[in-house]
């Protein structure tokens, strides 16, 4: 068996990773929004999605800053269980904001772009968003899926 020294894997994986982002810049850069957004269940805005994920350079971190870290191991059930209950989660801190918020900081003012927009609108929008994936969800997903 051949033996690679730390320098040799490095020398590789420097090789591999610049051939990888060449590739994907080759790959994506000619995509339009509408074409990324176009594909039954996996998309090339879902694979993009999916690869900016920061699971693996957590890791890194982790084993760079913490003396013996327990990275554990991957539980599909788990980890769609953390999904679901995250966008709930999110969902009930945005409802608890715009339940409290006083009137007047609901009308502050942002800019998006040369759009004047406030947090009102801000939180419109949110809803707006997640009706439209609830209803990607129920009348595409579900319906995909027999449910």
């Amino acid at each position: 068996m051949v033996s690679t020294t730390i320098e040799e894997r490095r020398s590789q994986l420097l090789a591999r990773l610049q051939t990888i982002r060449e590739s994907y810049s080759k790959d994506l850069s000619d995509l339009s929004l509408e074409q990324a957004a176009k594909g039954g269940d996996w998309s090339a805005a879902d694979l993009v999605h999916h690869v900016n994920q920061p699971t693996y350079r957590n890791m890194l971190t982790r084993i760079l800053q913490e003396d013996d870290p327990q990275l554990g191991v991957f539980e599909p059930q788990a980890f769609w269980a953390r999904m679901v209950n995250g966008t709930l989660g999110t969902l009930d801190e945005v409802l608890e904001t715009a339940k409290t918020l006083p009137l007047a900081s609901l009308e502050r003012p942002g800019y998006r772009g040369s759009d004047r927009v406030t947090a009102l609108d801000i939180l419109e929008r949110i809803a707006a968003h997640y009706e439209e994936h609830l209803a990607q969800l129920r009348d595409e997903v579900r319906l995909r899926l027999g449910l």
